[in-house]
């Protein structure tokens, strides 16, 4: 049985959806391991740093897929906070302060992934 052309074009969102939900499940599970174990995150920069690629990734489907330009926006907008939870980190801020960071960006990409999955 054949994929028509609109089945085939949801395809990608369908992939970077999964993609991004394992992703940023992963990094909850990490941040929420090393609190259980410290008591404060030790290194959220792998975490932020594959959720910064799921962003970018993300907008590129959406952008190919015409989802409006703010939405597109919205996730490179995702990107820049991840970009400032890890800058946070590495200047050794207070470790709240870049977990709150990395917490809004899994919220806004929650939403994001929910625009793009209504558009398949």
């Amino acid at each position: 049985m054949g994929v028509d052309d609109e089945s085939a074009g949801r395809l990608p969102v369908v992939a970077a959806g999964e993609q991004l939900r394992m992703t940023a499940q992963e990094a909850r599970q990490r941040i929420a391991a090393d609190l259980r174990r410290w008591g404060a995150p030790t290194l959220l920069q792998p975490s932020t740093d594959r959720l910064a690629e799921a962003c970018a990734a993300l907008a590129l489907t959406g952008l190919h897929l015409g989802l409006p330009p703010d939405a597109v926006t919205f996730l490179h907008e995702c990107r820049d906070w991840l970009d400032t939870a890890a800058d946070l980190e590495l200047a050794g801020a207070d470790p709240d302060q870049p977990l709150k960071a990395l917490h809004r960006v899994c919220g806004a990409l929650r939403a994001s992934t929910a625009l793009l999955e209504g558009r398949r």
